[in-house]
C-alpha cells in the first residue's frame, strides 16, 4: 500500500508526545534505552536521494544485544530504498540524553 504523502498530518502535540514517552518509560527498566539522536547529515543524505519521499525506521538488535534503529529512505510507492543510503550509528539515550530537562524524558 502506498503511503498518503502530503495527505496526512503526522505532527503531534507536546501533551500527547509527553504522555506516550512516559507510557514507554514506565514499561521498561530504568536503564533501558529510551531515545536516540541522529546527525543531520545522514538524514539529509537519505532524504536527498532521488525519489525519496520519507524515512522508515526499523528496530533492531546488534550482536552484543544493544538496540539499533535503522533508517531507510522510502519511495513514492512506500517501498524501502535498500540500495541507497542507510543510517544506524545513532547516539542512544542514555547516555546521550537531553540536558535541559525535556518533558519527553522526565
Amino acid at each position: 500500500m502506498a503511503l498518503p504523502y502530503g495527505n496526512s498530518n503526522q505532527q503531534i502535540s507536546l501533551a500527547d508526545a509527553t504522555k506516550f514517552t512516559a507510557n514507554f518509560r514506565s514499561s521498561v527498566p530504568g536503564s533501558a534505552v529510551k531515545s536516540g539522536a541522529f546527525d543531520k547529515a545522514v538524514i539529509s543524505q537519505i532524504l536527498g536521494q532521488q525519489g525519496c519521499e520519507g524515512i522508515r525506521c526499523y528496530y533492531g538488535l546488534k550482536d552484543d544485544g544493544a538496540p539499533a534503529v535503522i533508517l531507510v529512505g522510502i519511495d513514492s510507492a512506500g517501498n524501502d530504498m535498500v540500495n541507497g543510503i542507510l543510517g544506524e550509528n545513532w547516539f542512544p539515550c542514555p547516555p546521550f540524553c537531553d540536558k535541559a530537562g525535556s518533558p519527553l524524558n522526565t
